[in-house]
């Protein structure tokens, strides 16, 4: 596993983001039965993959994104969350943004170079995730807390996420942030889930085709 990609694997949005705007407005937050979830699929024509989201979320290029967070943040948080998108543009591979409106809550997507990962492998990526993250956060006055961290699967076909909750207790803010590495079929994406309020977005993750 290289480390460059281990280094974008391991980057958190560190900042208040969008999703903490809308925190209590998310229409599809009570997921129901993984079978009768509502969605719609999506297509990424760099490699064929089909997304599955809540019908809420639309495709947003990386100007519109800028414009969204432009209206929403300030100083340090606006230049960090505009440095991240640009740095996940710029790895190998496609990169997409669909964003919810209504909740502030986004989904990042890149598609990278086939990735199989050991067990044992993604232990060491999530204490590199921990590593990462308290760098990040020691001067800038976030707190963040694991929820849980999940490998399922074999090294050429799994699922990995881990999930934090970060939170400004000096402002009162709280918000989640989910990655999911998906490889099967010699294909592998990286997404990271952002949102105002806790969620088991699996059931979306899994309906992944690659």
């Amino acid at each position: 596993m290289k480390i460059k990609i281990l280094i974008l694997l391991a980057a958190i949005a560190v900042f208040a983001s969008c999703a903490e705007i809308g925190r209590e407005a998310a229409s599809w937050m009570e997921i129901g039965d993984e079978e009768t979830i509502p969605g719609q699929y999506h297509f990424l024509e760099s490699d064929g993959t089909k997304i599955f989201l809540p019908k809420v979320f639309k495709r947003y290029s990386i100007s519109e994104m800028q414009k969204v967070m432009d209206s929403l943040l300030d100083g340090a948080a606006y230049e960090y969350e505009v440095a991240r998108l640009n740095d996940l543009k710029d790895e190998k591979g496609e990169f997409y943004i669909f964003y919810d409106e209504e909740s502030g809550s986004s989904y990042l997507i890149n598609t990278l170079q086939y990735m199989p990962m050991s067990k044992d492998q993604a232990q060491e990526l999530l204490g590199f995730m921990k590593y990462n993250t308290n760098r990040d956060l020691s001067t800038k006055g976030v707190e963040f807390e694991k929820l849980q961290a999940v490998y399922s699967g074999v090294p050429e076909k799994y699922i990995f996420k881990a999930q934090y909750k970060l939170s400004e207790s000096k402002k009162n803010k709280e918000w989640y942030h989910s990655s999911y590495i998906v490889t099967s079929n010699m294909k592998t994406v990286y997404i990271q889930l952002v949102t105002g309020f806790e969620v088991d977005f699996d059931p979306y993750i899994t309906k992944t085709i690659l």
